[in-house]
């Protein structure tokens, strides 16, 4: 009989088996429950994959899941975790269905990872069930699977090394390790050998070589599977030969194709430093000493070895060794801590071990801290230094005790004063030392009281062990009375212990409350150029507080915003313990030439202050002035090889230096034929207000009469062209009258032979009719002088003449005619 729907099933049970009082139903879920086997996993990277497993919880039938891949979920993760990236750690998967066959509990899915050589932290993804035709178990729903590197670094431990030549051999050093990540160390996982090849190599800019100075090497480094950090050495072999010599290197190097070698430390540099044949030198076999003040005298102790480097075959015993031993300054002064010192010393045939005693250490009375000086052996044939001794003297007089200024200010409303007492020297420890610091009126007028301007007579202090300063504290009593500034004095003494006093007095000043403010400067000047400069203000008084004023400019001749920039209620501030502050003024550089002009700046009468020089007057010097020749024209005779040309500069530009160039235009003259082209450029400085150059001229041997070409003022860094800025050169021709086929002095013999007053008019008439021919100068006069016939013509009225220009007498050798200009 069956049941129907909400009949109580016992009943129908009963009714149909007569013969049983009771039975068990059991009702057979078949829905399945999905999980992971495993929540976390982890895989090497040279595995290169990884399987994992998920469950249901019945077999009947087959089952159905839906799974994803990533690098990242929402899933609560520790801070600072490295995901793995799709597609670079791990095969891009996305999304997956899984079947679970009929009669199984568990399906597979395995997901490729990428084996790089990369050292990396290790890195996690997540695989995930995100659904399926059955409940997925929230709790084991997700697979943590972490990529382990194991991939290592190799490295050479040293990058450089100094070796010395007797040391025979020593080790390199070669390190396995992974990656230090913010500090943290992580290690590679390893489960292979690894091979590394290390080898000397020998460079020919480093010297050494393979054989000579070192036995080549090539070796292969194993290193074990799953020891990340191991550490393999190999011993290096240097070659101790009897020859003298320089510094020597070579390279050790690591290699290995198949692995990573750190670039940066794939290699060791090996630096031999020779010992043979030196000479060092020492202080009880120290090369770096302590010596007492006091001891005054040094034994030095100096030692030769190895072969002579000449020929490299001669023991050096065999033969005579020069060197020099030198002091040098360090923080000890010559002269003052040591005494000069350099003397030639020389090592005897077979003689390898020399001892000389030097007067060096000066013994002095000042309190100082530890002081050195070097002792520098250099070798006579090599001209090297070869060693040196470090010497540290050790003063050996008492420390002191010292104010830190032997004056102090004060201001009355500051309420107090801090003295700080210092330690000074080096010498025997002073614990236990007591001081006492006395304060005592002033003398005179200005004369601090006690108790009225400082209420502090006196104060204690002691110092103990390494203390260094103490400060003191003195009150200071702020009176209304207007009294000016006060002093008083204070004294320093021991009262027992260790150790001198050596300043025992400072005295200190108290600043009355009442202020005075003051410019710096009454009068200052400035050149146009200046630009940006600051004016300074002062106050008188009692500084310890902070303070304002305000300050103007006020037009003069020089006006605002031509040639400053004014300003009105400009605020100027004074710092606590401060007496100084200033105000920026600008001046305008403008290209006007223009008369030197003035303002001024002001403090202003406001803020109930006192005002002491509160104006300062401001003279502004103009740069703008003019560069010019001297004069527009020169001149110059053909013959005389040059001519002078000066230029002038206006004495208010000269502060800056000015540069004028001069360029040569032509006229009538041609350059390269008749003068020489010359480009100047002339520097003026400070007070310098003219500078003459020259010009060469060309003597051509041409009858051409006068030329001329012109100079000019191109440009000038500073100022501006004047007048004249060109000048007009004229080159008189000193060569023979062209056009005639006469010279002056055929003529001058004609008139002779002829003689009488008429005939020298008829010549002079003859000249001028010739000399018109061509341009040129108006010849004077032409002199002769025949047998009784009259006196020269005077040609003292001709002007510029040229040196040898004169007359020609009967009988004498021609000359040149007289010229006027």
């Amino acid at each position: 009989m069956t049941p129907a729907c909400g009949e109580d099933i016992s009943q129908v049970v009963t009714s149909t088996t007569p013969t049983a009082k009771s039975a068990k139903l059991d009702i057979i879920d078949d829905d399945a429950s999905y999980s992971v086997k495993q929540t976390v996993m982890q895989t090497l990277e040279s595995e290169k994959s990884v399987k994992l497993t998920f469950e249901r919880s019945i077999t009947v039938g087959e089952g159905k899941i839906t799974v994803q891949v990533s690098g990242n979920t929402n899933a609560d993760t520790n801070v600072g975790t490295v995901y793995a990236t799709e597609g670079t750690d791990f095969e891009t998967m996305g999304t997956y269905e899984l079947i679970f066959e009929d009669g199984k509990a568990t399906t597979d899915l395995t997901i490729p990872i990428t084996d790089d050589s990369l050292i990396e932290l290790n890195e996690v993804f997540y695989v995930e069930i995100i659904g399926g035709d059955g409940e997925v178990n929230q709790g084991r729903k997700q697979t943590q699977v972490s990529i382990l590197n194991d991939d290592a670094l190799f490295w050479i431990q040293q990058r450089e090394r100094n070796v010395l030549e007797p040391i025979n051999s020593f080790h390199v050093v070669v390190q396995r390790g992974g990656l230090t990540v913010n500090g943290v160390y992580i290690a590679p996982y390893l489960d292979n050998e690894v091979t590394i090849t290390l080898k000397t190599n020998t460079d020919q800019n480093r010297r050494a070589e393979e054989g000579s100075d070192f036995l080549a090497v090539s070796k292969t480094l194993t290193f074990s599977a799953a020891k990340p950090d191991e550490v393999l050495s190999c011993p290096i072999y240097i070659i101790n030969d009897q020859e003298i010599e320089e510094e020597e290197s070579f390279l050790v190097t690591i290699s290995n194709a198949n692995v990573q070698i750190d670039p940066s430390r794939n290699q060791s540099l090996i630096t031999i430093t020779d010992d043979d044949g030196r000479i060092t030198c020492s202080v009880d076999g120290e090369t770096a000493v302590s010596i007492d003040e006091d001891q005054r005298n040094v034994i030095i102790t100096c030692t030769r070895n190895g072969l002579d480097n000449n020929d490299g075959t001669d023991q050096s015993s065999n033969r005579v060794a020069v060197f020099t031993l030198t002091a040098i300054a360090g923080t000890a002064m010559e002269g003052y801590d040591f005494t000069q010192y350099s003397e030639t010393l020389r090592f005897p045939v077979n003689v390898n071990t020399i001892t000389e005693e030097i007067a060096l250490i000066i013994d002095d009375n000042n309190l100082e801290d530890p002081e050195t000086l070097r002792l520098e052996i250099t070798d006579s044939d090599s001209d090297t230094t070869t060693g040196v001794i470090t010497i540290t003297i050790v003063d050996n007089d008492l420390q002191g005790f010292q104010f830190e200024k032997d004056a102090y200010n004060v201001g009355e409303t500051c309420g107090k004063l801090e003295v700080k007492i210092i330690r000074t020297g080096s010498g025997s420890t002073l614990q236990g030392t007591t001081l006492r610091i006395t304060a005592s009126d002033g003398i005179g007028n200005n004369a601090a009281i006690y108790p009225d301007d400082y209420t502090t007579q006196e104060a204690i202090i002691t110092f103990l062990g390494n203390q260094q300063s103490q400060v003191v504290t003195f009150n200071i009593n702020a009176d209304s009375n207007n009294e000016g500034a006060e002093t008083f004095t204070l004294t320093l003494s021991k009262v027992s212990g260790f150790g001198d006093v050596s300043q025992a007095v400072a005295t200190v000043t108290i600043q009355d409350q009442n202020v005075i403010y003051s410019v710096q400067d009454t009068e200052i000047t400035r050149n146009e150029a200046s630009g940006s400069q600051p004016v300074y203000f002062v106050r008188t008084g009692d500084f310890c507080k902070a303070s304002e004023i305000f300050v103007s400019t006020r037009r003069g001749t020089a006006l605002p915003g031509e040639d400053y920039i004014g300003f009105t209620s400009r605020l100027v501030s004074f710092g606590t313990d401060s007496n100084t502050a200033s105000v920026d003024l600008v001046v305008i550089d403008d290209r006007n030439e223009e008369r030197t002009e003035r303002f001024t700046v002001e403090i202003q009468g406001s803020n109930n202050i006192q005002i002491g020089s509160g104006v300062t007057t401001v003279t502004l010097q103009d740069n703008d002035g003019r560069v010019r020749f001297s004069k527009s024209e020169y001149s110059a005779v053909e013959g005389s090889g040059s001519v002078d040309l000066t230029i002038e500069v206006d004495s208010d530009i000269t502060p800056t230096t000015v540069e004028v160039e001069t360029i040569i235009f032509s006229g009538t003259a041609i350059a390269g034929t008749d003068y020489t082209i010359v480009s100047n450029s002339l520097d003026f400085s400070a007070s310098e207000t003219s500078k003459t150059f020259s010009v060469p001229i060309l003597d051509d041997g041409d009858d051409e009469g006068d030329e001329t070409f012109r100079v000019a003022i191109v440009s000038t860094t500073s100022g501006s062209k004047g007048d004249p800025d060109e000048a007009i050169v004229t080159i008189v021709d000193d060569d023979k009258i062209s056009g005639s086929g006469l010279s002056i002095g055929a003529i001058i013999g004609i008139a002779g032979g002829v003689g009488g007053g008429v005939l020298l008019l008829i010549v002079i008439g003859i000249c001028l009719a010739v000399s018109s021919l061509r341009p040129g100068p108006r010849p004077v006069a032409v002199v002769s002088r025949g047998r009784g016939g009259p006196a020269p013509y005077n040609i003292n009225r001709a002007v510029n003449y040229a040196p040898d220009y004169g007359y020609q007498g009967y009988g004498q050798p021609r000359r040149q005619p007289v010229y006027y200009r």
